[in-house]
């Protein structure tokens, strides 16, 4: 009988001592789940903070962009006060062309000035037209790079949301295997307890 009993008493040891092992080894698997989760949520934080940084930056190129549409329409502004001169010279010219010979000439120094003036406001028409179609492919580089900002970081959010969840449930999984490990492990504790006294 001294025998049986030391034989159940033998494995009801070793059954305790696997475990314990078991458990040992299932908080170290608990634990490294729970580091990993916690370099994820870092993770997470660094793409919130780069997507602040890149809204920042599409602010400062909105107001870079805001800034570049008030001067074209300066210069638009510039231009028409410049055609409207250059109508007031033309009246001018049309008034003095009945003038004697020497106001001939002085109307071949405005025709030259006239001319002068014709050239430059066909420069800053060409300038406006450069800028205006500059603007509309830097808006639109603007707006696509968004959209892929955009498009990443809900894809990348979409799968870290999907990670977390999966290791929220494994840990869940763990700590339910755990409480019936450590139930077993008790029920063990106190079968041997109860043994000694037996014995």
């Amino acid at each position: 009988m001294d025998k049986e009993l030391k034989e159940i008493l033998n494995r009801l040891l070793e059954g305790q001592t696997r475990l314990e092992t078991e458990l040992s080894s299932t908080s170290s698997r608990v634990e490294n789940m729970e580091k990993e989760l916690s370099n994820t949520s870092s993770r997470v934080e660094n793409m919130e903070k780069e997507l602040s940084n890149t809204s920042s930056r599409v602010e400062n190129m909105e107001k870079e962009l805001s800034n570049t549409s008030s001067r074209v329409e300066n210069m638009e502004k510039e231009l028409s006060s410049t055609s409207s001169r250059v109508e007031n010279m033309e009246k001018e010219l049309s008034n003095t062309s009945n003038r004697v010979e020497n106001m001939e000439r002085e109307l071949n120094n405005n025709s030259i000035k006239l001319e002068d003036v014709e050239k430059k406001i066909k420069v800053i028409a060409e300038i406006q037209v450069a800028h205006k179609e500059q603007n509309e492919r830097y808006l639109k580089d603007i707006l696509q790079e968004q959209h892929n900002i955009n498009t990443l970081f809900t894809s990348s959010l979409k799968f870290v949301s999907n990670e977390v969840v999966e290791v929220k449930h494994s840990i869940k999984e763990l700590k339910e295997k755990f409480d019936k490990v450590e139930k077993v492990t008790m029920q063990n504790t106190y079968d041997v307890a109860y043994l000694k006294s037996v014995k």
